[in-house]
């Protein structure tokens, strides 16, 4: 090598590398609302089988982060196959990308709610807007969805003397 050889390498090198940082190392968060698809599927504790002509009465408080429904109660029916209209709602969302991740969060409203069904014993008053359900949001076009798992226990068939 002659003595130029090894200062352009050295001057190429650093070159890429500072161009690497500020390429791969930026990040840039957001902040904005999309539309959200809640999809209540009622299935059977014991069998995991879809519970047909269940109904799901939902509470709806005021929310900071999502659109307020007309009604601050409401019912979603599923039907005999035991699948449920999806409820569509406005929420914030936000999230980061860079090289290295992809982050995404919705913001769930602000529900309570509980299921029954023919045969089955009431579900216990759940809250949408647990880590687990948060997990279950999927990023999507046009909606976001989430769907949020309802266990319902038959009666039992034993009666106490």
């Amino acid at each position: 090598m002659n003595g130029k050889t090894l200062p352009t390498l050295i001057f190429g090198l650093a070159c890429a590398g500072i161009l690497a940082f500020f390429t791969l190392g930026q990040k840039a968060t957001w902040v904005g609302h999309t539309n959200a698809a809640v999809n209540f599927v009622v299935t059977d504790a014991e069998t995991g089988e879809l519970v047909p002509d269940a109904t799901v009465k939902v509470w709806s408080n005021v929310s900071r982060f999502c659109e307020d429904r007309d009604q601050p109660e409401f019912v979603v029916h599923t039907d005999q196959k035991g699948t449920a209209a999806p409820i569509n709602i406005r929420c914030m969302c936000c999230g980061s990308e860079s090289f290295f991740e992809n982050t995404y969060v919705l913001e769930l409203p602000e529900w309570c709610f509980l299921a029954k069904a023919p045969g089955y014993s009431s579900s216990n008053m759940q809250f949408l807007g647990t880590d687990e359900h948060r997990k279950s949001v999927r990023r999507g076009k046009p909606n976001a969805t989430v769907t949020v798992p309802v266990r319902l226990s038959k009666y039992s068939s034993v009666k106490a003397e």
